[in-house]
This record gives structure tokens, sequence and C-alpha cells, in this order.
């Protein structure tokens, strides 16, 4: 009778790993899995958290029930998994643009692109000041449209500043040139992007000219992170339709020398983005995880690189960094870019 019991009580243990292995392997294949990507560090945490435990009170059917866990977790999250592109609206006001991208001058030489998130109205000056000592060619910060802020980069790269307010707290670009017209009057162009009930949000094409190397073709969005628990599902498919528009619009605008900075609070590995952003012919310029910077007054507790550079075919990444002693919860990144037909990267 105990051996019976013994037996049943496996097997009980060993349907419901499968059946937890089997919904993670399910999960993974929605878009609603972005959830799981940006919380599987924690997740990891708590699980080897909880297998110490279990290992301390000598607990082995426990110890080996979380280790298996672990082990086809991190396998189910690491198989190729693809994520179809959901239908979106095109928008075809880019269709004007598609002749600046495919047509302007391959660059000459080599690109450095700063990309800051603020979060907080905290002072920006430190990081501000980490991100002019790295002598950028193009500044991309989002959550500020102080004009304060633009004016001061401006100045420092000798350039031209545009100021984009959001309900996400704005948005400036800065390149060390000038932004160029595009067959009209207009310097910059936007589309929408999904958004929050009651807000809204857009993407933005330009054709900053960066002095010595030639234009960038580049195009900014941003996704707003969850407002909470409870609009975690409606984000996941906020992220989904956002990075749809922006690969449409990538795809629809076409060149290789298209650089987009992409912020949808995901990371790059979770398939509604990179499947997306991917079959659009982009690939990500990897950087550490520059978020978060700190958990209450721990530092160093970065888990994702949310702030994220994808570039085209033409691009080679040359290197790339996150900037320290912001205080923000994020990080600058710095971004190293060489035209491949420029005559610097032929002479590599």
């Amino acid at each position: 009778m105990d051996a019976m019991t013994s037996t049943l009580i496996w097997t009980i243990r060993v349907a419901v790993m499968a059946l937890a292995c089997g919904g993670l392997w399910a999960w993974v294949r929605l878009p609603a899995s972005v959830c799981l990507y940006l919380m599987e560090p924690w997740m990891f945490a708590g699980l080897v958290v909880v297998g110490s435990s279990l290992w301390l009170e000598r607990r082995w059917t426990g110890v080996a029930a979380v280790s298996t866990l672990i082990v086809f977790g991190s396998m189910i999250l690491r198989l190729p998994v693809v994520h179809e592109s959901p239908v979106v609206d095109r928008p075809r006001h880019l269709g004007e643009l598609k002749g600046c991208s495919l047509l302007a001058r391959e660059p000459s030489g080599p690109v450095r692109i700063a990309v800051w998130t603020l979060e907080s109205d905290r002072s920006a000056s430190d990081g501000l000041a980490a991100i002019l000592s790295s002598t950028p060619d193009i500044v991309i910060l989002k959550g500020t449209d102080r004009p304060q802020t633009a004016m001061h980069l401006q100045k420092a790269l000798s350039g031209e500043a545009k100021i984009m307010s959001t309900d996400g707290g704005g948005m400036i670009a800065v390149a060390r040139g000038n932004f160029q017209y595009c067959g009209g009057e207009e310097d910059e162009w936007r589309f929408d992007l999904p958004a929050p009930a009651g807000r809204s949000e857009f993407g933005v094409v330009g054709f900053p000219y960066v002095k010595e190397v030639g234009v960038v073709p580049i195009m900014i969005g941003q996704v707003e992170g969850p407002t909470g628990i409870l609009d975690a599902l409606d984000w996941s498919e906020r992220v989904h339709h956002g990075a749809a528009k922006m690969g449409v619009a990538a795809d629809f605008l076409g060149g290789t020398n298209l650089v987009v900075v992409a912020d949808f609070f995901a990371p790059p590995s979770a398939p509604s983005v990179s499947d997306i952003l991917g079959g659009a012919g982009l690939r990500w310029a990897p950087t550490a995880a520059n978020w978060p910077l700190r958990a209450g007054s721990i530092p160093g507790m970065g888990q994702h690189p949310i702030d994220q550079v994808w570039v085209g075919a033409n691009w080679n990444v040359q290197s790339t960094r996150v900037l320290p002693g912001t205080g923000h919860q994020r990080g600058p990144i710095v971004v190293d870019l060489i035209a491949r037909t420029s005559p610097s990267a032929q002479d590599q």
C-alpha cells in the first residue's frame, strides 16, 4: 500500500511538472510572453532562493522539481519561436520619404549615437555630462522636452536640436549637423503608436545630416511600459502592435542605412519584438543591460537592455556601452556604427 501511495505521489508530481513546462511552452508562443521575458531574471532568482531553501531543509523532491523547472524553463525560453506580425495600418504618408531613405549618399565615416531615457525629474546633469564626454554625433533623449536641455546639447554638438512633446514626457533629438528636408517643408514625420487609454504616442522619422559623415536615416519610437499589473496583458498587445507598426514603417521606408531607436519597455529577446523587427531587415546592436540600474539604494542591478538601437544591413556595429553614474533608473547607451560601404570600414 505504501509503495502504491508513493508511486501515485510521484506520478502526480511528474504530471504537475509536465503541465507547468507545457504551459510555459504554450505561453512563449503568445504576445503575452513579453511579460515572461521581462520578469525572467527575477523569476530565476526566486526559483534559486526556493531551491536553496529546500536544499537546506533536505527536501530533495522539492529540490529536484525546482531544478527541473529552472532547466526546462530556461531551455523553453531559448527555443526559436516565430511570432507573426499583426495586421496594422501602414503609415502611407511615409511613402514620400522612401526616395530620401534609399537615395541618400552612403555615410562616409563612423557614427556615434547616444540614447537615454529619463524616468524622473531628478537632475540629468551627470548623465548629460557623461553623454557629451563620449563625443556623440547624434543624441536621442526620451522623457523630456525641456528647451534648456535641447539648447545645451545643440550648443555642445554645434548642431541642431529637435523638440517633440508627447504624453510620455517628450523627446529631444540632436545632431552634430542639421536635420534634412525631404521633398517639402518638413524635417520630421510622425506616425501613431499604441498607447494606454487616454494617452497618445508616436514614432518619428528624420534625416539628420552628420558633419563629415552624411545623412543617417533614423526612426525613433517608444511604447510605454505597463501602468500596473492589471495593464500587463494590454501592454503586451501594445508592444506587439507597436513593434509591428515600426517594422512596417521600416520596411516601407526601405534602405540599408536606416537606424531605429526603439523602447518597448521589453527586452530585445522577446519574440514579439525581435521576430518583427528582424523580419523588417533590422538587427539589434547588442548592449549591456541599462535597466534597472538601482533597486532602492542598491546599485548595479541592471537586468535588461530596455533602450535599443536596431540597424539596417549596411551598418557594422563597432562597439556599444552603457554609461554609469547618472542617478536614474536607466543608463545612457552609446552605440558606434560604421557603414560597410564607407572608406573607413573598407580600410579595416
